[in-house]
């Protein structure tokens, strides 16, 4: 096993680990992966992972669409329209996207991510 399938098997055991979230960046920092690694500590800063659900699902919300009470109640899945709206895989259902796990969640995550940077959107703003 690779150490990036190690490291996005440990964030699926542990997505609140931010610390964990860190040195995978700093990993892929060191292994030319710069995007995954600003997506990671952007992820860290912000505090954001999948959402899991029922069944060991992993699902992400638009929290550009959200009624504020729900965006309240796991802040750490409500991810900003650009970058939701790039998700790829997964079933979309409303206002959110659920995929088969939260490694798979996540994964999607990091594509979308980078993709919405590559398009002009600004993580910051």
């Amino acid at each position: 096993m690779s150490m990036l399938e190690q490291f996005l098997d440990e964030l699926a055991r542990s997505p609140d680990d931010w610390a964990l979230r860190g040195v995978f960046a700093d990993w892929c920092e060191d292994n030319r992966q710069p995007g995954l690694a600003a997506c990671l500590r952007w992820m860290a800063r912000r505090r954001k992972r999948p959402y899991q659900g029922a069944g060991g699902r992993g699902t992400w919300f638009n929290a550009d669409t959200i009624d504020p009470d729900l965006r309240s109640r796991d802040p750490e899945s409500n991810v900003p329209g650009g970058v939701f709206g790039l998700l790829e895989g997964g079933r979309a259902v409303a206002n959110h996207k659920m995929y088969p796990s939260p490694r798979d969640a996540e994964e999607a995550f990091h594509g979308a991510w980078q993709r919405a940077r590559a398009g002009g959107w600004d993580p910051d703003g």
